[in-house]
């Protein structure tokens, strides 16, 4: 049975499941675990990869991961390693709205994502912010912001969070990018719930670092 961290699923995630799981049905494994830039397991029937600094292995056909992911954390997942055609990221960093179709969701996206930023980034430091990237398998990097982070959400498909402190004129405020390979492992829509998932990562490994740092 697969595997989530709730296991009361609305109809709507079984139902866009199903697919998957039929897709999966007579799949190269030994391929995909190569394109997907993960292994396969001495079993021979589950790929093991990272996903923000965690290991997860994927048992195929039937799509249990262990340990389990949250539900749409687990979809997109599963998608990427059906979509994925083993192009390496290029280090070439694009907007959302520069993928296939994404000009309308993208677009969207990217401003519900710079709104997220400049609320969550309020009255903090940036610093803090990277250290919760970090403590998801993200790198300092070169980039145009103040603090630059690659975060690899799965294997070949990185993403860039450029933080920048605030000053008299302007709040501090981040942003996402990704690599210009993204259209080779997720479609729009996958893409930006990648994106919301990766808010959602950054929030809970800053409130555990604050909580855990002595007063």
């Amino acid at each position: 049975m697969f595997q989530t961290e709730k296991p009361q699923q609305d109809r709507a995630y079984l139902e866009m499941l199903k697919p998957v799981i039929r897709r999966m049905s007579g799949i190269n494994i030994q391929d995909m675990a190569v394109k997907a830039g993960g292994r396969l397991a001495d079993t021979g029937d589950r790929i093991i990869l990272h996903t923000l600094g965690k290991q997860v292995s994927v048992r195929i056909p039937e799509c249990e991961i262990d340990p389990p992911l949250e539900s749409w954390h687990a979809l997109v997942l599963l998608h990427y390693l059906i979509n994925a055609d083993g192009m390496p990221p290029v280090g070439e960093w694009i907007s959302f709205e520069d993928m296939r179709d994404g000009l309308v969701r993208g677009t969207k996206f990217a401003g519900s994502s710079a709104r997220w930023f400049r609320s969550f980034l309020k009255g903090k430091k940036i610093n803090g912010i990277e250290a919760a990237c970090l403590a998801l398998g993200g790198e300092i990097t070169s980039g145009r912001g103040d603090s630059n982070i690659r975060v690899p959400f799965f294997p070949n498909f990185p993403m860039l969070i450029s933080l920048w402190e605030a000053d008299e004129d302007f709040d501090a405020t981040g942003k996402i990018l990704i690599d210009r390979n993204a259209d080779h492992y997720l479609s729009i829509e996958d893409a930006v719930t990648v994106g919301e998932i990766l808010h959602k990562e950054i929030e809970k490994k800053h409130r555990i670092i604050n909580e855990t740092v002595p007063a």
